[in-house]
């Protein structure tokens, strides 16, 4: 692997690290619905599948309503 290889994926993860903590920080007060529709498609391209396909399940629950709300993705390459 290139060097510029290693320090690029060292890069793209300390990226994602900062964008965990700050959402995990901020919570509701993140506004990353703000620029979400910026952010996704960039992160899907990132991805690299080592499937075919790979199934995500998320389940999340707002502490105010109580109100739980599931999606199901699947990720094809």
């Amino acid at each position: 692997m290139k060097v510029c290889d290693v320090l690029g994926r060292q890069l793209r993860v300390a990226a994602y690290n900062t964008l965990t903590l700050w959402l995990q920080t901020s919570k509701c007060g993140s506004c990353v619905e703000l620029i979400s529709e910026q952010l996704v498609p960039v992160v899907m391209q990132d991805i690299w599948f080592e499937k075919e396909a790979v199934t995500l399940n998320v389940s999340v629950t707002c502490s105010v309503c109580s109100v739980t709300s599931a999606i199901k993705l699947i990720l094809t390459s």
